[in-house]
């Protein structure tokens, strides 16, 4: 990642490397003084680091990176080294997970894809509550899918949707309920409505079982959203 525009690097690369510059060691320093007079304007000395780094990168005639981890808050130089504490305010898994919102959309349609979704719920989840809305194919492995996902989830939620591999709704949720708190809502608007009620404020409704209902379910979602 960048921290500034292309355009301002290549402005000091050109001041560094102009006749001028590549003459006297002290008018190079000064153009690399540049790179830290933003930050000691705005009284953020903690941030200099930031400005060594690009001076660094700058002098060998590259252009200066960033990095960051995905669970992190710490701005590192392109070596990995950490140049600002506490820079973001949101890690990216924190930003994603917020942008998310109430609702997690996976087609997690068969075994080994449901307990990856499942173990994820547990990594990144394991405080909420999670309600599975879940709907699948009559030809697919759904005892597979259920037993790797429902030991994941709190509750369970089944519908019907127009598709002629559909399995049930209410098959499904017979299934379901010897291992989860199970019901079945036909209609995929109220089902959804209800997976809401039972995740409750602060819980996750995960969406999953195929793909091929996850778009009616985005657009059931998003136009309550908007209410």
């Amino acid at each position: 990642n960048l921290i500034r525009n292309t355009d301002i690097y290549a402005r000091l690369l050109s001041g560094l490397y102009s006749a001028p510059a590549l003459r006297s060691e002290e008018r190079r320093a000064a153009e690399l003084r540049r790179l830290e007079s933003a930050f000691r304007q705005r009284g953020a000395e903690q941030l200099l680091p930031i400005a060594r780094w690009e001076g660094e990168c700058l002098l060998e005639g590259d252009i200066p990176y960033f990095s960051a981890k995905g669970g992190g808050h710490a701005l590192m130089d392109g070596s990995g080294r950490v140049v600002a504490e506490d820079f973001f305010r949101l890690s990216a898994v924190e930003n994603a997970q917020e942008r998310i919102g109430r609702l997690i959309l996976d087609g997690a349609h068969n075994p080994d894809a449901a307990g990856e979704l499942g173990r994820s719920l547990d990594l990144y989840y394991p405080e909420k509550k999670k309600v599975a809305l879940i709907g699948v194919f009559a030809d697919k492995d759904h005892a597979g899918v259920l037993k790797a996902l429902l030991p994941h989830v709190d509750a369970a939620v089944t519908f019907d949707w127009e598709n002629r591999r559909a399995l049930k709704g209410s098959l499904l949720a017979d299934e379901a309920r010897g291992s989860v708190y199970c019901e079945y809502v036909p209609e995929i608007e109220s089902a959804l409505g209800r997976a809401r009620k039972l995740a409750g404020e602060d819980g996750l409704v995960v969406a999953c079982g195929s793909f091929s209902h996850l778009e009616k379910i985005r657009c059931a979602y998003c136009a309550k959203e908007e209410r």
